[in-house]
């Protein structure tokens, strides 16, 4: 019986499945948008079922299915569409626009995306398109005007040196003040990590060309998911996917030349120096006649113009050049989506031996195993080599030489051979090197060896319910090597005595591991209310290794090995590392599509606080009502949103050291031939983590169909618990102990408009402007014992309430009096009454400090025919820059003997009734003129075209039967024009948030030509 009734269900079965295939069919269509245009890669799905296709490029399709079975087309920025199939075997469809897919969106915390409209926390985006129009070392300078509240200083010409960062002011005293960087959701290394070179930045081994997006959070809102990290802002760095049917190879191509972006002082000449010289010792020692001075004081004429040597020409580059090839591949299909590249790039400095090479390389997969399981992986590799110079004060800092080397030493002997000074100490008359045997002898290289990876799955637990699981690598290898040639330099004449050659190596690895745990829901709660809600664990562990070696006495010149010296020394070894956990929920609560309520809530540990600081509770909330949605506003058809945002919170600034609240033991000593102990730092068990509050209120708006979009923000970020080193006494043992002292606050309002001015088939015109304030004030600092604030005041700035972190503190300068040619300051460092005693004049407070007080940009793009044009201006108002060398480099004749310095001295005071800022000129003078005050301090207004570049994309029908889909061939130029408001700057205004001149290398202004090519 059981048989029989087998064998009919076997029947059965087969006649369903034979009136299945007798009912399905093939169904043909085409698939256009709401122009009638074809579009290709549209995906097309039998629902409920994973059966599908793609349209080709012509909008074509071809697919069997069943009649009653419907067919599901789905297309990016696109309403999706579903057609029943029913005895006609062709479905035609036309898609529209559907206006909240093509509605921004923006990468939050953790990879997640939200909506723009739906954001009630504060952020700018900046794309891919002005990425690449900015050929730099680093792709976090492609910020400076692109987004408000967003201030990037390049503080050195150096290729490959970090620039400064700050989000929305300064917040810390001694604490970190840079962001946090995420790449594809994970957190990454950042800053320097050269611990030989002058500066190197991690981030340059990233590939520009590689970025989709740069997002910066800046509120409560949008950062507290980071809890402890996130003070200072995050900035969210999303690399290119797969996209498009077909396969897509791009080549760039782009090779141009550097020079100084900004005319720097001009040194003086031999018969400028000579002519100075004698007038400063005529007024010094013969009442101002020069023949007698020449006669009785130098023993005759300090120049016989045998030798005039420019010693900048003997520095710097003729043409600094610069290239930059990029290679991608890129494709998807319905499960499968990919993107490739390689790179190179070569930047060289104005200065011999200051360049960086970069080669990369990156790999993004994504396969979608089924509708369940997605899998991800992102994988980059990059090595940067760098070679930099010494800074400062260094006698081998080749800037420095430009201004210090006397004109009338020569560069090289008769023979050709370098000319390196007195036989017996190997120096030149002044007692300093010769540039150019050094740059051609010595070397200070980096070689930076980075890999990022992650690795992600996307589970879909229930339709509303996804699961995320990522691992994030982070590894980086820096060798550096530096080298003194044993003939002449510091590697001849050491500190003490002869070194005979010095080299010194070092090794540092630097490791970071991000494991995270993503759970999150989204679900209709009715037709008007739709609730999101994001659980995240995440544990991070950074473990950083060192290891360096040097020595003395090298053989012969070209050997550099430390195992070549005969005097070893300077070997240690190193490790320190920390751990980090956290566990996050984020939830999202939208209503009617109008009002959105943000929440957040961290709970973070970090292994580098005492045991009872560890943890920390961190949250946010954000509100948002889109009033476009409302009925009194219905009739306002040009109103697409108009949005308030309001958003508060507490957030964390952690330390940046390791081992600042313990009392730790230090053991690299001895005592009477044995290893000894001795304490490094002072026992603070409550030091805790910096706390920020931010608050901020914003209007979001888009007008005549997104033509015109923008946003004002006004903020106000309070700062407590700020670290610093609290000075003690020497009795205790120790100099100082860091502690949590006291409170700041930065403020300010920022604004920023985008426009689509004019388009149509033949010409376009769009426009971005962005301008922002930032208003910062130490307003509580922690009290001595006499009940005082426990204020601090240097020879340059201060810190104190009521000011700006590290103001301007010195004496104020009143010029020279026409009649004497004296130099004169303010009593009371004010105004009023002056005076030509240095000792008489207080110092006193000066307006203004090292960042800007407001700053933004101003874009502009055209496009006719195939022709376009773009252009970036950037700006800073209301800094103040000091140039510390004035002190040795405008001495008013006190070094003049032996340092030329700025050829800004000859205009200095000669009779009675001269107006001029340079002094009388008295060699050995004892008015201190020199000396430290508001002299060298120079408004740092200015105004900078910092990019410009016009393209030609040649015409389809010239590419037709070539295989290439599209070709721009372009010019363009970087830092290409600085407008300095005040005359007496004659340096670049962009040197870093210190706002002290340094001598180092000044930043780059690059002209170059490119080709991009798809096939």
């Amino acid at each position: 019986m059981r048989s029989k009734f087998t064998q009919f269900l076997t029947l059965v079965l087969a006649f369903v499945v034979q009136l299945s295939f007798a009912q399905e069919k093939t169904i043909t269509g085409n698939v256009t948008d709401q122009s009638g245009l074809p579009l290709p890669g549209v995906n097309i799905v039998v629902k409920g079922t994973t059966h599908g296709t793609q349209t080709d490029f012509d909008g074509n399709y071809s697919i069997n299915v069943g009649e009653g079975q419907v067919l599901q087309f789905t297309y990016i920025g696109m309403s999706a569409v579903e057609r029943t199939v029913g005895s006609a075997s062709t479905i035609d469809v036309q898609m529209q626009e559907d206006a909240q897919a093509l509605e921004e969106v923006v990468v939050v915390g953790y990879g997640q995306e939200r909506r723009m409209s739906e954001l009630t926390g504060s952020s700018s985006v900046v794309g891919s398109d002005k990425i690449e129009k900015t050929p730099l070392t680093s792709v976090d300078q492609a910020l400076q005007g692109n987004a408000p509240g967003v201030y990037v200083s390049a503080s050195s010409g150096q290729p490959g040196a970090l620039p400064d960062i700050r989000i929305r002011g300064i917040s810390s005293i001694n604490g970190n003040n840079s962001p946090l960087y995420i790449i594809n959701g994970v957190p990454v290394i950042s800053g320097d990590p050269s611990r030989n070179n002058t500066s190197a930045n991690i981030l340059a081994n990233i590939n520009s060309n590689d970025i989709e997006s740069i997002t910066i959070l800046k509120d409560a809102s949008a950062t507290a998911v980071y809890g402890a990290r996130a003070a200072n802002g995050v900035v969210i760095i999303t690399t290119k996917k797969g996209k498009g049917l077909k396969p897509v190879f791009n080549v760039s191509l782009e090779t141009g030349f550097n020079e100084v972006a900004v005319d720097d002082r001009k040194p003086l000449t031999g018969p400028q120096w000579g002519e100075l010289y004698v007038e400063a010792v005529a007024n010094a020692f013969t009442n101002g006649n020069k023949q007698e001075a020449i006669d009785d004081v130098l023993g005759g004429e300090p120049y016989d113009g045998s030798v005039n040597t420019n010693w900048r020409d003997v520095v710097r580059r003729g043409a600094a050049l610069q290239q930059n090839f990029n290679a991608s591949l890129t494709g998807s299909t319905e499960d499968f989506n990919y993107y490739s590249s390689i790179g190179y790039f070569e930047q060289e400095g104005i200065v011999k031996n200051s360049d960086f090479q970069r080669v990369s390389g990156n790999l993004n997969v994504s396969y979608k195993v089924n509708d369940k399981l997605k899998l991800s992986t992102d994988v980059s590799a990059s090595n940067a080599k760098i070679h930099t110079l010494a800074n400062g004060g260094a006698f081998s800092n080749p800037i420095l030489s430009e201004y210090f080397l006397l004109p009338t030493d020569p560069v090289r002997n008769e023979d050709g051979s370098w000319y390196i000074g007195d036989p017996d100490s190997r120096r030149m008359s002044n007692g300093l090197f010769n540039p150019g045997y050094l740059l051609e002898n010595n070397f200070s290289d980096g070689d930076i060896t980075r890999m990022i990876g992650n690795i992600s799955a996307e589970y879909n637990i229930l339709d509303n319910l996804k699961y995320t699981g990522r691992i994030g690598l982070d590894y980086a290898n820096v060798e550096e090597g530096l080298y003194w040639n044993p003939e002449h330099g510091d590697g001849f004449n050491g500190p003490t005595s002869a070194r005979n050659g010095y080299a010194y190596f070092t090794d540092t690895r630097l490791f970071n591991f991000v494991v995270q745990n993503i759970l999150n829901y989204k679900a209709d709660l009715s037709d008007e209310v739709n609730l999101g809600v994001t659980f995240i664990q995440e544990a991070q562990k950074r473990k950083d290794r060192y290891a360096q070696g040097g020595g003395e006495g090298i053989g012969a010149s070209g050997l550099y090995n430390v195992a070549t010296a005969v005097n070893p020394s300077d070997a240690s070894t190193a490790t320190q590392g920390y751990q980090n956990a956290s566990y996050s929920l984020t939830a999202n609560l939208g209503i009617k599509d109008k009002i959105f309520i943000d929440g957040t809530f961290r709970r973070e540990g970090d292994s580098r606080f005492a045991a009872n600081k560890k943890w920390g509770n961190f949250w946010s909330v954000g509100l948002g009502w889109n009033l476009a949605k409302e009925n009194f506003l219905s009739s306002a058809e040009f109103i697409d949103l108009l949005k308030l945002r309001v958003s508060y919170g507490e957030l964390g600034n952690t330390l940046t050291q390791i081992g600042l609240s313990r009392g730790l033991i230090g053991y690299d000593v001895s005592y009477n031939e044995n290893a000894a102990a001795y304490p490094t730092g002072v026992d603070n068990p409550d030091l805790t983590w910096e706390v920020s509050k931010p608050f901020n209120v914003g209007v979001d708006f888009e007008f005549l169909d997104r033509k015109l979009t923008g946003s004002i923000d006004y903020f106000s970020r309070t700062t407590e618990d700020l670290l610093y080193q609290q000075r003690l006494s020497r009795t205790s043992g120790h100099s100082a102990k860091w502690t949590n002292i006291g409170e700041m606050v930065n403020k300010g309002i920022e604004f920023a408009l985008s426009a689509q001015i004019i388009e149509n088939d033949n010409f376009s015109w769009s426009t971005d402007f962005n301008i922002s304030t930032v208003n910062n004030k130490v307003t509580e600092l922690i009290k001595g014992t006499d009940g005082k604030p426990l204020e601090s005041f240097g020879s340059l700035t201060a810190l104190v309430e009521d000011e700006p972190v590290n103001v301007w503190y010195m004496r104020k300068w009143a010029g020279v009096d026409p009649e004497t040619g004296a130099a004169q300051w303010y009593r009371n460092g004010k105004g009023g009454e002056v005076t030509t005693n240095y000792t008489e004049a207080q110092q006193a407070i000066q307006e203004g400090n090292a960042l800007p007080k407001v700053m933004g940009g101003f874009t502009n793009n055209f496009s006719y025919k195939g022709f376009n044009l773009s252009f970036l201006f950037s700006y800073g108002f209301g800094h103040k820059v000091y140039e510390d060398w004035g002190r040795y480099l405008l001495s008013d004749g006190q070094y003049i003997g032996n340092y030329p310095g700025f050829a800004e001295s000859l205009d200095r005071w000669q009779k009675p009734g001269d107006i001029t800022n340079v002094p009388k000129l008295v060699y050995g003078q004892g008015t201190a003129s020199n000396e430290a005050s508001s002299r060298f301090l120079h408004d740092g207004d200015f105004i900078r075209l910092r990019d410009v570049t016009f393209g030609y994309d040649l015409p389809e029908s010239w590419l037709q039967g070539s295989g290439l889909t599209k070709v721009n061939i372009y010019l363009r130029a970087t830092n290409l024009y600085t407008f300095i408001f005040d005359d007496g700057l004659k340096i670049d205004p962009e040197i870093g948030i210190g706002g002290i001149t340094n001598l180092g290398l000044p930043p780059l202004k690059t002209a170059s030509v490119g080709v991009n090519i798809s096939l």
